[in-house]
């Protein structure tokens, strides 16, 4: 078995959060179907981060554990085409066995955007 890093970015719009909730969707259950399609195999992911429902990411890491023998930099271009239009991997490569999304020396950063006016912007 090989683990995969992803680096995810998604508009969260249209999504429950991160965590898988049932019939409700969510960013891991669309990551989670993608990748079973593509890699003929169950693949559950594990992300380094839950976000709330709407909310949006740039960089957040996900990783899974295959037996496929694609290379790991060629899945985020065959993982996009399965995935929905708000939902894109940036990046994909192979770690260390032991590597864990959670564990890792990183940093988060949060960026509230509030519109406080009397009509919306399109």
């Amino acid at each position: 078995m090989r683990r995969i890093k992803l680096v995810v970015a998604y508009d969260g719009t249209a999504y429950q959060g991160w965590q898988i909730q049932p019939g409700a969707p969510t960013i891991e259950g669309e990551l989670n179907k993608a990748l079973t399609s593509l890699l003929k195999e169950e693949i559950q992911v594990i992300g380094a981060s839950r976000t709330d429902s709407g909310v949006h990411a740039l960089c957040n890491v996900a990783v899974f554990d295959t037996g496929a023998r694609i290379p790991a930099e060629k899945i985020s271009y065959a993982l996009n085409r399965y995935l929905p239009e708000d939902i894109k991997i940036q990046n994909s490569v192979e770690v260390a066995a032991d590597f864990h999304p959670r564990r890792c020396n990183s940093r988060k950063t949060y960026e509230y955007r509030i519109l406080n006016r009397e009509f919306s912007l399109p």
